[in-house]
């Protein structure tokens, strides 16, 4: 299967690391028809998005990663592509290839701040409505904010500030 991933050599940088069974490309920039184009020919078969996850690397240029995994089903094989970004892009939404990006694509908003251009749904998923920030990113404060919570005692919703103390945490 390596051998023909090589074929897409002007979309991707490809990188062969093997653990498991898994092969991973890096986007040299991002392009929706390479996605199409796994998906739909008859020797990848890409037919299966398992999930989308994103990284938050704080002292990188491009300090955000963004990996697309995929199954081929037909082909036996998973595969990873990995696109690094800025915070300040916004992504081509791959919702309209694969219909579980919704969900994918709205968690990784709620968590990084991450924005996907057709994705319409970009509302909060894990985190309160009301809430500020995004929370799984390397600069998000951890102290400062609010909590709100349901006092079983004075039977009203309470609000106190937040502090989380971590020793290991640098800045």
């Amino acid at each position: 299967m390596w051998k023909q991933l090589t074929t897409l050599q002007n979309y991707v940088v490809l990188k062969k690391i093997r653990t498991t069974s898994n092969d991973f490309l890096s986007f040299r920039k991002y392009n929706k028809k390479t996605l199409y184009f796994l998906k739909k020919n008859i020797k990848y078969k890409l037919n299966n998005l398992i999930t989308i996850s994103a990284i938050d690397y704080l002292k990188k240029k491009n300090h955000f990663l963004i990996l697309y995994h995929f199954l081929s089903l037909n082909q036996n094989f998973r595969l990873c592509l990995k696109l690094f970004v800025i915070e300040t892009l916004i992504i081509s939404s791959i919702s309209d290839l694969y219909q579980n990006a919704y969900w994918c694509e709205r968690e990784i908003w709620d968590l990084f701040g991450i924005e996907f251009d057709l994705n319409l749904d970009l509302r909060r998923l894990l985190n309160d409505y009301f809430f500020e920030g995004f929370s799984l990113r390397k600069d998000f404060p951890l102290y400062g904010y609010l909590e709100y919570y349901y006092s079983e005692i004075e039977k009203q919703i309470k609000l106190e500030p937040i502090s989380i103390n971590q020793d290991l945490r640098f800045d």
